[in-house]
C-alpha cells in the first residue's frame, strides 16, 4: 500500500524540496530538489526521510559551485562623437581578473540598424583568450556606424564579455555615441582585387556627405598602397547628400612578395577630425619571376697570358624564390667556375667568378645564360676577350772559342 514520507533537507545552501513524497508499496518515488548557493567551492548537503512508522533513511550529497570567470571591460573615449553613416573607432580593452585562463566571448549590443564591427590586427574578431596575471590584458577596436538619417542624440553602445569554460557573463562595459549632424562615408566601389605588382593599380574611391551641411573632407591613403601610390585628390568639398568619385594608383610595386594586402582611404572632416569614415579592400599580390644576367667586365684585354678572370653577375628581379641553370660558354677556349644551378631569394643577386682560358691570341667571346627551372624567365649577357698578339723573342745562342 502507498506511504507517505516526511522528507528533511540539511546544508548551508537554499534548498527547495518538498515536505513529503508518497510511494506506492514496494515503488519508488522521485522528488525534485533544487540547490542554490553563491559559495564557490563544495557544498555538502543531506536529505532525509522518515516513515509514520519511525523507519527513517537519509543520503548525502555535495553541490560543488564553480567560480565564474572575471572580466574588467571599459571603452575609450567616452562619450565619442560620429556623424550619420560615418565611423566612431572606440578601444575596448579586455582585462582577465580570474586565476586562470579564459576566453572570453565578445558581444556588441547598438541601436538597431547600426553596424558595429570588432578588429584586432585588421581582422575581425569574436573572442579573445586572456591568461592570467601578466600579459592578462588585449585591446581591440569597435568600428561603430549609425545609418545615414540617424537623428541627432546620445546612443548607449554596450560590449559584454562570456567566459566560454562556464558560459556566464563576466563583465561589460557602456560608452556613448554622440550622433552630430555632420558625417560622411567612404567606399571602395571598384580596383584589382588580384595583381600583377608590374603593373599599375586604380581604386574607385566615392565619398558622400551625409550631415546637414556643406563640407569639406580631408582624403588619406594607408597602408603598403599608400607607399607606392597616390590620390587623385587630397580633399574634396560635397553639399548634403552630394558625392565625389576620386582615384587611388599605385605602381611600382615590382618588390613586393606574393600576398594578400590592404588598402585603405579615410575622409576627415577638416573642421572636427572626430567626424571621418573609411573603407578597406584586399588585393592579393601574385608571384612572378625574373632575372638578369651581366659580365663584369664587359670587355678585357691580356697580354702575356692566355688566362683571365671574369664575375658572372646574376639577379633574381622576381618577388619569388627561383632555382636558376647557369651556363657559360666561350667557343675555342675553356670557362670554369659556374655552378651549373642556383637558387637566389627575390631581389637578391649572386657574383660568381669565372675562369677563362683561351688557346692563343684572338677575340673571345663569352656568353652567360640564367633559365628558371619553373618558368619561362631567363636572361643572357655577351662578354668579349682580346687575347693580344705579343712580339716574339728569338734566342741565338753564341759560342765563344777561347784563344
Amino acid at each position: 500500500m502507498p506511504r507517505t514520507y516526511t522528507l528533511t533537507a540539511v546544508g548551508e545552501m537554499t534548498i527547495d524540496a518538498p515536505a513529503t513524497l508518497t510511494v506506492a508499496g514496494n515503488g519508488t518515488g522521485t522528488a525534485v530538489i533544487t540547490l542554490t548557493s553563491t559559495t564557490v567551492g563544495p557544498q555538502p548537503f543531506t536529505i532525509g526521510a522518515a516513515a509514520p512508522g519511525g523507519a527513517a533513511a537519509s543520503a548525502d550529497g555535495v553541490l560543488e559551485v564553480l567560480a565564474v570567470p572575471q572580466a574588467a571591460l571599459s571603452l575609450s573615449p567616452d562619450p565619442q562623437v560620429v556623424g550619420p553613416g560615418s565611423t566612431a573607432v572606440y578601444t575596448l580593452t579586455v582585462t582577465n581578473l580570474s586565476a586562470v585562463a579564459e576566453t572570453f566571448a565578445l558581444d556588441v549590443d547598438a541601436p538597431a540598424g547600426w553596424t558595429a564591427v570588432l578588429q584586432q590586427n585588421a581582422g575581425p574578431v569574436n573572442d579573445v583568450t586572456l591568461p592570467p596575471d601578466a600579459f592578462n590584458s588585449a585591446e581591440v577596436r569597435l568600428l561603430l556606424t549609425p545609418p545615414v538619417g540617424t537623428a541627432v542624440g546620445n546612443y548607449d553602445v554596450t560590449v559584454t564579455a562570456t567566459a566560454q569554460s562556464v558560459g556566464a557573463a563576466a563583465g561589460s562595459a557602456t560608452a556613448v555615441a554622440q550622433v552630430d549632424t555632420r558625417g560622411v562615408q567612404v567606399e571602395i566601389i571598384s580596383g584589382p582585387t588580384t595583381l600583377d605588382p608590374r603593373d599599375t593599380a586604380v581604386w574607385n574611391v566615392r565619398i558622400t556627405n551625409t550631415g546637414s551641411g556643406q563640407s569639406t573632407y580631408d582624403l588619406q591613403a594607408a597602408g603598403v598602397m599608400a607607399l607606392a601610390g597616390s590620390l587623385s585628390t587630397s580633399a574634396v568639398t560635397l553639399s548634403p547628400g552630394a558625392s565625389q568619385t576620386v582615384q587611388l594608383t599605385a605602381d611600382g610595386l615590382d618588390s613586393l612578395r606574393p600576398q594578400s594586402y590592404l588598402v585603405n582611404v579615410t575622409a576627415v572632416l577638416r573642421t572636427d577630425a572626430r567626424i571621418h569614415a573609411d573603407d578597406t579592400a584586399t588585393v592579393v599580390i601574385s608571384g612572378y619571376e625574373g632575372v638578369t644576367v651581366q659580365w663584369e667586365p664587359a670587355t678585357q684585354t691580356i697580354t702575356d697570358t692566355l688566362t683571365a678572370q671574369f664575375t658572372l653577375l646574376i639577379t633574381n628581379t622576381g618577388n619569388v624564390s627561383t632555382w636558376f641553370d647557369l651556363e657559360t660558354a666561350v667557343p675555342n677556349a675553356g670557362a670554369t667556375g659556374s655552378p651549373g644551378q642556383i637558387v637566389l631569394p627575390p631581389g637578391s643577386a649572386a657574383r660568381l667568378p669565372v675562369t677563362v682560358r683561351a688557346t692563343g691570341p684572338g677575340t673571345y667571346a663569352l656568353t652567360g645564360t640564367a633559365v628558371s627551372q619553373t618558368s619561362s624567365a631567363a636572361d643572357s649577357a655577351q662578354a668579349t676577350l682580346v687575347v693580344a698578339q705579343t712580339g716574339y723573342r728569338i734566342l741565338i745562342p753564341m759560342i765563344f772559342k777561347g784563344s
